[in-house]
């Protein structure tokens, strides 16, 4: 049962085209938005206009509690709480160390809207968790396959060639693509999909919003 509950999981793909096939890792290229200069005018002694000083703060600043992002109330709670049991403390320190938290902020944030269904939200997380690509979150390559089979059952218009290539590479790493657990984990996050608890959430980082974007794909109203 468990080995045709992957077949069918990964859908036109196949289960066995998966575990032979071999390619490269490509992840979105995610780039924080532009922020808007704040101008500084200071007087000389003599009164004459010295020329602007320009600073450059965050567009966004995520409050921090006990070295985490704070996770606000409301319907998604529970899903950002379970987020934060990916991340771990972050080790750098000032305009790093707030880096660090505005990270950790937007993968409890991406977190939450890939439980919503939200392609590219399911794709960051499962890079976030097998690539280790910030301090704050943990590697966890178990976690990262279940999203990556789950991505390639969901028939997205967003698939690409490239996914099953992606697939394969992270799954190899836990050693055990036909794993029931993991299997187990990619059956329950399907039927939290489905259950359509998660809802979108803005991503400042991404400029995401959800009232005016239709997903993360079309961040930024394009």
């Amino acid at each position: 049962m468990r080995r045709a509950f992957l077949a069918v999981l990964l859908g036109t793909v196949g289960a066995f085209a998966l575990i032979f096939v071999v390619g490269a890792v490509l992840s979105p290229d995610q780039t924080a938005p532009k922020t808007e200069q704040a101008l500084q005018r200071s007087q000389a002694n003599d009164g004459a206009a010295t020329p602007p000083e320009v600073t450059l703060p965050p567009a966004w600043h995520t409050p921090v509690k006990n070295h985490f992002p704070v996770i606000p109330p409301g319907p998604n709670k529970k899903f950002m709480e379970e987020a934060q049991e990916y991340l771990t403390a972050c080790l750098t320190s000032g305009d790093e160390l707030q880096d660090c938290y505005d990270d950790q902020a937007r993968f409890e944030q991406e977190y939450v809207n890939a439980y919503a269904g939200d392609f590219l939200a399911q794709s960051n997380i499962a890079t976030d968790m097998s690539q280790h690509i910030s301090d704050g979150i943990r590697q966890n390559f178990i976690q990262a396959c279940a999203w990556r089979l789950v991505i390639m059952a969901s028939g997205s218009e967003y698939l690409r060639d490239t996914d099953a290539n992606t697939t394969i590479m992270i799954c190899r790493e836990t050693g055990k693509v036909s794993d029931a657990g993991i299997i187990a984990r990619a059956h329950a996050i399907k039927k939290t999909i489905a259950s359509h608890h998660a809802k979108l959430v803005p991503v400042p980082e991404i400029d995401f919003d959800p009232r005016r974007d239709k997903d993360e794909e079309n961040a930024g109203g394009d």
